[in-house]
């Protein structure tokens, strides 16, 4: 066993145990138990790192094991012990219970601020959206189906399947005309190319803001704030590429 192997098991173990301390204060019903005893190394320093499951005599038998403890007594805490009329404690704090409210607290909260976040994102895609409409009066067609094919792949949430025929067209359309012909892309157009890549980190905005900036359409330093954004928040190629590339414009720019 390499040494960075071994002290993630004691890590491990150590969690174990808390967990197992934990479980006997909230209640003097609840257990947890290894199934088949210790394996060596928790044998060896008295921590418990083999397969366990919670047992106590109110609740159905168990149907799961684990070697993580905590995760294994938190579910099985919501499954059989809110509400549970024998519950026992010891009154000693922290105990199963307030952990497991505590992270059902900061769970709540994450989900709240990925609700913000998603509520935010949609109202960012409709302001760009209106924005994007209301400046194509007095375009000229080229401009026009430009914009079209940028209404094609706007959108507030990330893409969680495969882009449809339609929207490869389009794609290849963006692309093509960036690198081509960036002058096509107003103000407007390449403020909708940076929230779409900020925002999704879309494939194809990101792709576009390189040949952008190529192209002196867009400032490097406001592509790489774009790529930067989202790769906080999602793993991307193009957005490390963009990234890369911005990097070094920027440094080449007088």
């Amino acid at each position: 066993m390499r040494q960075d192997e071994y002290d993630r098991a004691v890590e491990m173990g150590r969690r174990n145990s808390d967990a197992i301390d934990l479980t006997r204060k909230h209640c003097r019903h609840a257990r947890i138990e290894l199934v088949g005893g210790n394996n060596i190394v928790g044998s060896m320093l008295g921590l418990p790192m083999g397969l366990m499951e919670v047992r106590c005599e109110y609740a159905a038998p168990p149907h799961i094991q684990s070697h993580q403890a905590l995760e294994l007594a938190i579910e099985f805490y919501i499954e059989n012990c809110i509400g549970c009329p024998y519950r026992d404690g010891t009154g000693e704090l922290p105990n199963l219970a307030t952990v497991a409210a505590d992270r059902a607290a900061r769970e709540a909260e994450r989900r709240a601020q990925e609700q913000r976040r998603a509520d935010e994102r949609a109202e960012r895609h409709r302001v760009r959206e209106e924005r994007r409409h209301a400046a194509m009066d007095g375009q000229d067609q080229v401009v026009r189906e430009l914009s079209k094919h940028l209404d094609c792949l706007d959108r507030a949430e990330p893409r969680v399947g495969a882009m449809t025929s339609e929207e490869q067209r389009s794609a290849r359309h963006i692309i093509e005309t960036a690198r081509a012909a960036p002058e096509l892309f107003s103000d407007v157009l390449v403020g909708t190319v940076l929230e779409l890549a900020a925002d999704v980190a879309d494939a194809t905005a990101l792709t576009a803001l390189r040949e952008l900036v190529r192209g002196s359409r867009c400032p490097a330093r406001r592509a790489l704030d774009a790529a930067l954004a989202a790769l906080r928040r999602f793993r991307s190629i193009e957005a490390g590429d963009l990234v890369a590339f911005s990097c070094g414009t920027a440094c080449q720019a007088p």
